[in-house]
């Protein structure tokens, strides 16, 4: 009997990771105004004009923290992007008002203030209770990672709708 359950434990732990597959996102259908997530400056500046600020992030871990490695963060009204000019800029993050227009796209579908987390579950078909994180501010989060990569976006929801995307990199 003793044997039995030590097989069919081992076989559980085994296979944990088998049945709780990370949520994931192709960053290549991920797209901001008909630019790719990734985008080289001249192509962000020709779709929204100059920056309102430019800047150097300071961050302690992540992707973009390295001391040797310039990166800048190019600002927009209700969005920004982080990169340098060598690796080319990613959307770091995007908040959707009610009233705005932005949209990130996602092959055929819009990802927008307008995108009830209901939706957004049956886009990527995720389970709602086991993915969401409640940050116990009335905002649900999800983290989706990119395919076969460490990175990922943050998705937030509030009142049901989605309210900001946000890129994430592992410290």
């Amino acid at each position: 009997m003793r044997a039995a359950f030590c097989l069919i434990f081992s076989f559980f732990i085994a296979t944990g990771n088998t049945f709780a597959q990370d949520t994931t996102i192709d960053s290549k259908l991920l797209r901001l105004k008909g630019l790719p997530l990734i985008a080289d400056k001249s192509s962000i500046v020709k779709t929204y004009g100059r920056p309102l600020k430019v800047d150097q992030p300071n961050y302690e871990c992540g992707f973009y923290s390295h001391d040797s490695i310039q990166y800048f963060q190019l600002w927009y009204k209700h969005l920004n992007f982080i990169g340098n000019d060598e690796e080319k800029y990613i959307l770091e993050n995007i908040k959707f008002h009610l009233n705005s227009s932005l949209s990130l796209e996602y092959g055929h579908w819009k990802l927008n203030s307008k995108l009830t987390k209901t939706a957004f579950v049956q886009i990527f078909g995720i389970s709602e209770l086991d993915s969401f994180t409640d940050r116990k501010n009335g905002v649900t989060e999800i983290l989706m990672f990119f395919n076969n990569s460490d990175d990922g976006m943050i998705f937030s929801f509030k009142d049901d709708h989605l309210i900001e995307a946000t890129y994430w990199s592992p410290c």
